[in-house]
């Protein structure tokens, strides 16, 4: 979905704040504001940031960040060059499977955003392979797939550490989906700011195990639909909502990073 058809499903769904956190990249956060503003929707910058810790993918989601961050521009200059880098070597693993979809057609669907995994799997519907975005996935290029090919390496610590230089709160992303309690508890400790409690594939059990989670630790409580453009059924823009004081929470904390990170002034004389 492009950033004015986001807009526009949010005025829909009577949705009156949205995060926009686009993987490794926050291209979209610019013209998603400019299109809300006429729906009077009011846009969270964000960004979902890829980083492993040994072998293990983990999303880290930025909220408050300043979009035009040199920081964290530059780290997603450079991943956008190895995601086209990444695209060309998951083209040549599907070749060896017999699949044959150029890179180009990938780009092209990708059109001015950074190609990823779900712009291959529109090319692998577009040239018959599967009949849908979920089965292109399920048989080519899901984590486990003969054609998945891994992303720039950054350590969820290092993510968190951009995002806070940005002035946003780093949260961990549907923490049901890889990790386990343990490595939640290691995550918080090595700087990262909340939880995402409320998420399309929680149960009400998970929820209530995460929020007592988040109060343990006296972490940020986040949510959200992880909407990627409507492919998932479950994903779809207010599928999930959180209460303004969760929002106010993390806004404050942003508020506080930004001040304990801005140059103090010289004195006068």
């Amino acid at each position: 979905m492009t950033p004015r058809e986001i807009a526009a499903e949010c005025y829909a769904k009577k949705v009156d704040t949205v995060g926009i956190t686009d993987h490794d990249t926050v291209a979209g956060v610019g013209p998603a504001r400019a299109a809300a503003a006429e729906y009077d929707v009011r846009v969270i910058p964000g960004v979902e940031m890829t980083s492993y810790l040994d072998e293990l993918e983990i999303h880290i989601v930025g909220l408050f960040i300043d979009p035009e961050d040199p920081g964290l521009l530059d780290i997603f200059e450079q991943s956008a060059r190895v995601r086209r880098e990444r695209i060309h070597k998951m083209v040549e693993k599907l070749r060896r499977l017999d699949v044959e979809v150029p890179a180009e057609d990938v780009f092209e669907i990708a059109g001015d955003g950074v190609p990823g995994r779900v712009h291959m799997a529109r090319a692998l519907v577009r040239h018959g392979y599967v009949p849908n975005l979920p089965a292109a996935f399920n048989a080519y290029i899901g984590n486990n797939g003969p054609g998945y090919v891994r992303k720039r390496e950054i350590s969820p610590a290092d993510a968190a550490e951009a995002i806070h230089t940005a002035g946003g709160v780093a949260i961990i992303a549907h923490p049901n989906v890889v990790l386990n309690d343990d490595l939640i508890h290691r995550l918080l400790d090595d700087g990262l700011d909340g939880l995402e409690v409320y998420y399309p594939m929680h149960s009400v059990a998970d929820e209530e195990h995460y929020l007592e989670l988040a109060r343990e630790q006296g972490a940020l409580v986040s949510g959200g639909s992880d909407c990627h453009g409507g492919y998932r059924e479950e994903g779809r823009v207010g599928a999930v909502a959180i209460d303004d004081w969760l929002v106010e929470q993390m806004e404050a904390a942003a508020r506080t990073i930004r001040a304990e990170r801005k140059p103090s002034e010289p004195p006068v004389e």
